[in-house]
């Protein structure tokens, strides 16, 4: 199976904390290659909000997923791809709509089965409730 990874790190507090853009890929790199998964890209986004879907390499990430790059796109944690619930919704309906599965490594929840889609949809929720707590700190 072909993958790609999709990382993200917004602030040097969340680096600090273990959420490091190195971390996640070495990780994810690890699963892939425990799970005989091809990494054919990683797409990085450093320093950049999970609250809306105008970041360089996610919208590479998708326009890829439009040519049969890639069978599945993994990140780390949910929050990474999205911290809003909409924008995850669509992004996930994005990668299905070009037969592109989507697996989250820390929450281990694969999309391609109904139970899983709602715990995503579910996890995506959190994910924007989390932002919005930070928001108000």
């Amino acid at each position: 199976m072909k993958v790609a990874l999709y990382v993200r790190v917004s602030t040097e507090e969340q680096a600090e904390e273990g959420y490091s853009i190195n971390g996640q890929i070495k990780v994810l790199e690890d699963y892939c290659n425990k799970n005989n998964f091809q990494v054919v890209e990683i797409y990085k986004d450093e320093g950049i909000s999970g609250k809306s879907t105008d970041r360089p390499a996610l919208k590479e990430l998708l326009r890829d997923s439009e040519h049969n790059k890639f069978d599945m796109v993994m990140v780390w944690k949910i929050s990474r791809l999205s911290r809003k619930q909409l924008d995850f919704l669509n992004i996930i309906e994005h990668l299905k709509k070009h037969n592109v599965s989507f697996f989250s490594y820390s929450d281990n929840v694969d999309a391609s089965t109904p139970m899983g889609i709602a715990m995503l949809q579910m996890m995506g929720t959190f994910a924007e409730l989390e932002r919005n707590t930070i928001l108000k700190m």
